[in-house]
C-alpha cells in the first residue's frame, strides 16, 4: 500500500516539474491565434469610432441646449 502512494507521489511530482518552463523566456508569447488578435484590433477600432461619434453628439447635444 505505501508503495502505492511513493509511486504515486513520485509521479504527480513528475508531471508537475514537465510543466514547469525551464526558463523564462520559454513562457508561452500569447495565446490568441492570429485571427483572433485581428478581430480583437477590429473590434477596439469599432469602439473607438462609436466613442468619437458619441462624443460628436454629445458636443451638439450640449451646443443646442445652451442656446
Amino acid at each position: 500500500m505505501k508503495i502505492k502512494y511513493a509511486v504515486l507521489s513520485f509521479l504527480c511530482a513528475l508531471t508537475v516539474t514537465a510543466c514547469i518552463p525551464k526558463s523564462p523566456e520559454e513562457k508561452p508569447q500569447g495565446v490568441l491565434s492570429d485571427a483572433q488578435q485581428r478581430t480583437l484590433d477590429k473590434a477596439k477600432e469599432t469602439e473607438d469610432v462609436l466613442k468619437k461619434a458619441d462624443d460628436e453628439r454629445r458636443k451638439k447635444l450640449e451646443e443646442l441646449e445652451g442656446n
